[in-house]
Formats: C-alpha cells, sequence, structure tokens
C-alpha cells in the first residue's frame, strides 16, 4: 500500500515545473505540495505510533536492568572494597621496604664526618639487618646491604688510618718539640 501510494505521487508530481508565475500555476503548486506534505506529516505520525511500543518496552528493560544491577552491585562492592583495601595495604607495605631499601643504599652518604666509633655503630647497624623483613624483595635488600657494608667499611678505614696520621702527627710534633727544647737547653 506504501509503495502503491509513493510510486502514484511520484507519477503524479516527478520532474513537473509548475508555472508559479500565473495564478493557476502557483494554485496547482501549492496544492501538489499540500497533498504531498500530508501524507509525509501522516507517515511521521505512523512512525511514531508504531515506536511508542517500542519505546514502552525499551524503558521497562533500562528499568529492569537498573533492579538488576542495584542488586549485583551490592553484593560486588563490598567485595571490591575488601580488595581496593588490600591492594593499598599491599602499595604501602612494598613502599615502605622500597623506602628501607633506599635508606640503606644511602648509608655510605650519612657517613661523611662521622668518627671512628660512629662508622663502627653503623656497620654494625648494616650488617645486622634483618634481611627476612624484606620478603620477597630480600635479594635487593642484600645487595644494597653488601654494597652498603662495602662503602662504610672503606670509610671506616680511611677514617681509621686518618685518626692514626693524626696520632702519629701528634707524636711527632711532641718529639720534634722535646728535641728543640733539649737542644736549646744545650746550645743556650
Amino acid at each position: 500500500k506504501v509503495r502503491a501510494g509513493l510510486g502514484d505521487l511520484t507519477r503524479r508530481y516527478k520532474g513537473v515545473a509548475y508555472a508559479v508565475a500565473t495564478k493557476d500555476g502557483m494554485k496547482e503548486a501549492v496544492e501538489a505540495r499540500r497533498e504531498i506534505k500530508a501524507v509525509r506529516v501522516n507517515v511521521e505520525h505512523v512512525r511514531k505510533a508504531a515506536k511508542a511500543p517500542i519505546l514502552a518496552l525499551g524503558r521497562d528493560i533500562d528499568a529492569r536492568a537498573g533492579q538488576i544491577t542495584v542488586v549485583l552491585e551490592a553484593l560486588e562492592n563490598p567485595i571490591d572494597d575488601q580488595i581496593k583495601v588490600q591492594e593499598r595495604a599491599e602499595a604501602d607495605r612494598k613502599a615502605a621496604i622500597e623506602a628501607r631499601i633506599a635508606d640503606i643504599r644511602g648509608t655510605p652518604g650519612k657517613c661523611i664526618g662521622k668518627t671512628v666509633e660512629q662508622l663502627e655503630q653503623i656497620l654494625e647497624a648494616v650488617s645486622t639487618l634483618e634481611l627476612v623483613t624484606f620478603g620477597e624483595y630480600r635479594d635487593e635488600a642484600a645487595i644494597a646491604q653488601d654494597l652498603a657494608r662495602a662503602a662504610v667499611q672503606q670509610q671506616l678505614q680511611q677514617a681509621r688510618d686518618a685518626e692514626a696520621l693524626r696520632v702519629l702527627q701528634e707524636q711527632a710534633r711532641r718529639e720534634a718539640g722535646r728535641i728543640a727544647w733539649r737542644t736549646e737547653g744545650v746550645t743556650g
């Protein structure tokens, strides 16, 4: 029926040139436009009427899906919250371990200007670290510990050598003072 109606309108109006400059030509053109427009407006009404049950079904589907989603989220969210708490705790644990390893790596820099006694204490602290507390980062912590221990030992040896040199220089200064005093006493 639609195809037949479109065919009829097409046969009657397609490619027609109206003499719109004349009164009768304008009247024919206005009538042709009115007839075609009426069919077009009717098509829009039919489309809306035909679509209305589908739209109602869509709204019903959306409402039901929303109800199902509420139930599912009520089940999912507590589990998701537990997972997120554990993930945050794990991230915090990892950050704390990484900070401890960074602290170990920074130990040699903290030794500058320290006394022999202080360096010995630092060396003891680095050497006695409980690597088991680093969990899966134990190997990384062990490497940092070995490097820090070696650097602190080197700094400790340098501090001991410097201390021994100061003692020798002090002894040499005292001896030079005694020699000068004796020499002065003999020549004076």
